[in-house]
């Protein structure tokens, strides 16, 4: 068993991120510095770990031209890393580190990037976060740019840290706010996936789409009966070797987020991504199950208050805002499709991970993948609870690697106590037979722990994650579930 079917579980009961710049503690025979860190750095063994669980280059293993990722990394190719930054805080209880990737996992990718690319050339790091995330407040919090010094002080790879967001939302205080947009200049590309994207069944609910704080009336001009644009950064179009370094969390609207969500960061303008469906699913939407008057009028508030351009405005529906929460608070809050109906983020999710695979540098789909993906999952301080923006901290010492996307997720969702069938992007993801993400069956995929075991029979022995409040019932009542599944198949 191996290549795209083999995921590397690690775990460590040493549960902690290291300082900067995140070097190893030992001298291991391939390591290409001289620096190294005053106190053990987990991260940097479990990544290591991974890498050989995973296989790669295993006859050099132990020598000082072990080179792992010289199966997918070529001199002179364009490597990009794409982390999760989603936010500058965490609006919960929880850390910055169940919320976001751990610059730590990146640095300790980055040395065998390296080592790949024969010792020099450009790695970009990017990311498109919330509009309101204060991106350098994050790098500052997290130490991110202690990463590009070390290569400039250390070697020849240039490492860049790029924020992909072409609209921001600065806020002024409690009640108002303002918002940047950025020209969408050569640095994206609009790729439209036609009748291929897997929004195109539930299209005839398009004017519906909607993405929570962004002008309604933005989607409908991307997707639309026929026609499903993402606006992607040509760094990835462009890229030979995408690394995908994502946390993993639970999810309000996708359960969970590991490395499938994670690509969602790679399109630079929400208003081209559909999150959920404004209505009922009992009606044929999906923001929340049963039809709700106080929530429809929750809703319009909320998309009034995103639109109003004047502070007054802005004041009087952040107020009004607030009446239907407090009456909603004592009964069912699920909103904005934060719950195990919603029926459109995965189609998103699963689009942006086939652009991803099959897009060509001019945004052009080809039936053959267009550039080789690795996987490495943040599982050190996972988020579990209200993710992904309130997650309370889950120590848990652990990462998992692999080639495949999906492959790596199924494997991190078992970790999480659930099913491939409790998360629709999973469940979904391996059904695809147009541009699939995974070209085998699910009971191929492997877990290298200490010893290789089947996905299924795998036991990481660790508790389940708390859920989000909309997602604890997706083990309670099948019946329910049934009845979303089968509205589901009738609106496609």
């Amino acid at each position: 068993m191996h290549g795209n079917h083999l995921v590397a579980y690690a775990r460590s009961d040493e549960v902690f991120y290291p300082p900067p710049p995140f070097s190893p503690s030992e001298r291991y025979p391939e390591y290409p510095f001289g620096d190294i860190g005053p106190q053990p750095n987990p991260v940097y063994d479990l990544v290591r770990k991974c890498l050989i669980q995973l296989g790669l280059d295993k006859e050099r293993v132990g020598s000082s031209t072990w080179n792992p990722l010289g199966e997918l990394i070529r001199p002179g190719d364009k490597v990009v890393v794409k982390p999760n930054w989603v936010m500058h805080v965490n609006r919960g209880s929880g850390s910055l580190n169940a919320l976001v990737t751990h610059p730590s996992i990146v640095r300790a990718v980055l040395d065998f990037v390296y080592i790949a690319l024969g010792r020099e050339g450009t790695v970009v790091v990017g990311d498109a976060p919330l509009q309101s995330c204060d991106i350098d407040l994050l790098w500052e919090s997290q130490d991110w740019l202690t990463i590009p010094r070390f290569y400039e002080a250390h070697s020849k790879l240039n490492v860049v840290l790029e924020d992909w967001r072409l609209e921001l939302y600065h806020r002024d205080s409690k009640l108002t706010f303002r918002k940047e947009l950025r020209q969408s200049d050569d640095r994206f590309l609009a790729v439209d996936l036609g009748q291929d994207s897997l929004l195109e069944p539930v299209a005839h609910d398009y004017e519906n789409f909607r993405v929570t704080n962004y002008d309604p009336a933005a989607l409908p001009k991307h997707h639309r009966p026929g026609m499903h644009e993402y606006c992607v950064c040509r760094r990835i179009l462009e890229a030979d070797v995408i690394l995908n370094l994502a946390k993993l969390k639970s999810h309000r609207k996708a359960g969970m987020t590991g490395c499938l969500k994670n690509f969602v960061g790679i399109n630079g303008h929400k208003s081209f991504l559909p999150h959920h469906r404004r209505g009922p699913a009992s009606q044929g939407h999906d923001e929340y199950p049963r039809a709700n008057a106080l929530k429809s009028v929750r809703t319009t508030i909320e998309e009034l208050r995103d639109v109003a351009s004047s502070r007054s405005s802005q004041v009087l529906f952040s107020i009004l805002h607030k009446i239907p929460d407090l009456v909603l608070a004592f009964g069912d809050r699920i909103s904005e499709g934060s719950w195990f109906g919603n029926d459109t983020l995965w189609r998103t999710i699963l689009d942006l991970n086939r652009i991803a695979r099959y897009a060509d540098g001019e945004g052009r789909i080809n039936s053959s993948p267009q550039r080789r993906i690795f996987c490495v999952l943040d599982a050190v301080t996972a988020g579990e609870g209200e993710g992904p923006l309130e997650p309370s901290d889950f120590l848990c010492g652990a990462v998992f690697a692999g080639m495949n996307p999906l492959a790596v997720d199924a494997a991190a969702a078992r970790f999480m106590g659930l099913s491939i069938d409790e998360i629709p992007q999973l469940k979904r993801g391996f059904e695809l037979s147009s541009l699939p993400l995974f070209d085998r069956r699910i009971d191929e995929i492997g877990v290298q722990d200490n010893q290789l075991e089947k996905l299924d029979s795998w036991s990481p022995n660790f508790r389940p994650f708390r859920l989000p409040a909309g997602w604890q019932r997706v083990k309670v009542s099948a019946a329910t579930a049934g009845h979303y599944a089968s509205l589901s198949s009738r609106c496609e």
